[in-house]
């Protein structure tokens, strides 16, 4: 496993646990259901599990950037703005 794949595997597991606690979740809004949809073939069983305990759209939007940081294969690629 690469550093990047590790830091990434520690990031899920800090989300895993922060997610975990009772009562926090909340529905998935329509933006982050499609998100869903859209990296179900790349994204693995247990980041797709942890996105939707996320607790917050604060911290949905941190995991995605996360992930796909973890799978630019140019890490000096400029952030696109939407």
């Amino acid at each position: 496993m690469g550093q990047k794949a590790s830091v990434f595997a520690l990031i899920v597991g800090v989300f895993l646990s922060a997610a975990s606690a009772p009562g926090q979740s909340q529905a998935l809004a329509p933006k982050y259901k499609t998100w869903l949809e859209e990296v179900s073939y790349i994204s693995t069983t247990i980041e797709r599990e942890v996105f939707q305990k996320l607790g917050s759209d604060e911290d949905r939007d941190r995991f995605i950037e996360e992930f796909w940081k973890q799978r630019d294969p140019i890490p000096a690629t400029p952030k696109r703005s939407t």
